[in-house]
């Protein structure tokens, strides 16, 4: 549980490059992507063997219960695709995606 304070405080470190160009004034068209969810035992949570729909229409099995982050990046992923994105990367090893030239 304690690694997980990690995605924080990478998506944090994210956000805080993020205000350093919007203070500076910099000509840049940035968009930032932090997906989050919860991980909790609840009664809608997917199992091992569900099938998922993305809105893209690409369908995907989850295998692995530790898949959660690897399945918000990919929604995270084909958000910046339907807002246009030129361009995407990712943050190293968070679940941040940062997109250019979006509109």
């Amino acid at each position: 549980m304690s690694e997980m304070r990690m995605d924080v405080a990478e998506a944090t470190a994210v956000l805080g490059a993020l205000d350093i160009l919007v203070s500076s004034g910099a000509p840049a068209n940035i968009a930032v992507l932090i997906p989050a969810t919860e991980n909790g035992p609840f009664e809608n949570a997917l199992l091992p063997g569900e099938t998922i729909r993305y809105a893209n229409g690409i369908t995907v099995q989850v295998c692995n219960k530790a898949a959660e982050g690897r399945l918000i990046l990919a929604d995270a992923l084909i958000h910046a695709d339907a807002i246009g994105a030129d361009e995407s990367r990712l943050a190293e090893t968070s679940e941040s995606v940062i997109t250019r030239n979006c509109w």
